[in-house]
């Protein structure tokens, strides 16, 4: 099982990681709670497009990138 999650993980965790934010303060600028992020991130919650957007926006970046199609841009 951890197989199958590993190749469908989104990166929203790295992608977090990188602009210096903790769960907390992601969910924050989403409205929802840590719980919620901390789900989508181990894809144990299907990241559903309503909250691709949601996420891609407070991170400033593309749903795609969310979605690892594309590579994050440094």
């Amino acid at each position: 099982m951890a197989d199958k999650n590993q190749s469908t993980r989104n990166r929203i965790a790295e992608i977090r990681e990188n602009r210096g934010l903790t769960q907390s303060q992601l969910a924050e600028r989403i409205g929802t709670s840590q719980i919620q992020i901390s789900r989508l991130e181990r894809g144990e919650r299907t990241l559903r497009p309503h909250w691709a957007k949601r996420i891609a926006d407070a991170l400033k970046t593309s749903q795609a990138i969310i979605y690892g199609i594309e590579d994050v841009a440094q």
